[in-house]
């Protein structure tokens, strides 16, 4: 099972595959272009280059995989992805690339960065974080085996920089009639910026070590709802920063032993002041 680890070789991941595939065909039939996909990272058990790019071909593609049978999600332009602390960790240092330098060939290599999205309520602005910088010394990035994540000083700026951009309309990037203020505004990234129930999955281990100073960035922006993954368990809550309420959300995954099944929310956004889930 270590080499399995090791090589990203999961025993069950070829019917998560298909059963996934199966269900966002199936929401794409309901919602057609209307439907956004998020993934809060991990994207593979120890990742290496062949991993990621069959990943990013799954993502972005439908791939025959048998007589008759394609499988993917065919997304592309409406796919949101963040890392994960096995997208980042290097597991060796006689590893010629660096994970990060393999993910960035298939994935944003670049954070912050945020993405607008049209709906018939208005516009979505989806704010991406990568929650794997560990500051201090860190040889060979060991630091992301660890549960803790962290955004960083820098990352906070450039956060902040962003959002004053879109609220002065001066980035060459926002559609004609954006406004900052009155768009439904999402945070992705892969550790908890708030932990859920005391002793639940040890999920104390896993908030982020600067999670009080991410999340009054995420209040003084404006931010509704964080998505975010990394423990295996859904989780479902609110937490309120400077009289703001900001609502999180874990979608769980099917990456332990015990998970056979695909664990995902769905989101349903008929207007911004209702919004509902189905698991």
């Amino acid at each position: 099972r270590f080499f399995r680890r090791v090589l990203g070789i999961s025993e069950h991941s070829y019917n998560l595959a298909v059963s996934l595939s199966t269900a966002i065909s199936k929401l794409k039939e309901r919602f057609g272009d209307k439907l956004a996909v998020v993934v809060t990272g991990d994207l593979t058990t120890s990742a290496n280059a062949a991993a990621f790019g069959t990943v990013a071909n799954y993502l972005k593609h439908t791939v025959l995989v048998g007589p008759g049978l394609y499988v993917g999600l065919d997304i592309k332009n409406k796919l949101h992805v963040v890392r994960g602390n096995h997208d980042a960790f290097l597991f060796s240092a006689l590893k010629s690339q660096h994970r990060a330098e393999v993910y960035h060939e298939y994935f944003p290599g670049l954070f912050p960065v945020f993405d607008i999205w049209s709906t018939v309520s208005g516009y979505v602005t989806f704010f991406y974080l990568d929650s794997n910088r560990v500051s201090g010394f860190n040889p060979f990035n060991i630091l992301n085996l660890v549960q803790k994540g962290e955004v960083g000083i820098q990352q906070r700026g450039d956060l902040a920089a962003i959002e004053q951009a879109l609220r002065d309309r001066t980035h060459d990037k926002i559609p004609a009639d954006y406004d900052y203020g009155s768009s439904f505004k999402i945070a992705l990234l892969h550790h908890h910026v708030s932990c859920p129930a005391a002793g639940d999955m040890g999920a104390e281990l896993s908030e982020l070590r600067d999670s009080r100073q991410v999340l009054e960035v995420l209040s003084q922006m404006g931010i509704a709802l964080v998505l975010y993954g990394h423990q295996h368990m859904p989780y479902h809550g609110t937490v309120f920063v400077g009289g703001r309420e900001l609502l999180f959300s874990c979608a769980g995954s099917a990456t332990k032993d015990d998970e056979f099944i695909n664990s995902f929310k769905v989101y349903y956004f008929k207007n911004f002041t209702e919004i509902f889930m189905e698991e």
